[in-house]
């Protein structure tokens, strides 16, 4: 019983850990290239976690069991740390994508 007390805890550290390291490479980002601010907030406010005005620390960011999804599905193992410029490329793309659907949506070529 203790055993497994004990590694629930170590579990709940390294998610904290993990999820941590992950805003860290946001920030970092951010401070490289402050030009980006407005599509990485905008990228953080599109994967947030629903509910997430209820639940401590009361931020809109990602839930952790999404990141590492996305980081399983693209790297192989939900613990990988994406390059910096690969990131970068993402935020870009995952921008060019939604103005593109948008000016779809209004110009009235795309029905979906």
């Amino acid at each position: 019983m203790t055993r497994l007390l004990l590694l629930t805890e170590v579990m709940s550290f390294a998610s904290e850990v993990f999820l941590r390291s992950t805003y860290i490479l946001f920030a970092e980002l951010a401070i490289r290239k402050p030009t980006l601010i407005p599509l990485l907030i905008q990228t953080l406010w599109i994967f947030r976690k629903r509910g997430w005005y209820s639940q401590f620390p009361f931020l809109p960011v990602p839930s952790q069991k999404y990141l590492k999804w996305r980081l399983e599905t693209a790297y192989g193992y939900s613990e990988a740390k994406p390059p910096i410029e690969e990131l970068e490329r993402y935020i870009k793309w995952s921008a060019d994508m939604r103005r593109m659907t948008q000016k779809e949506n209004i110009e009235g070529g795309y029905s979906g």
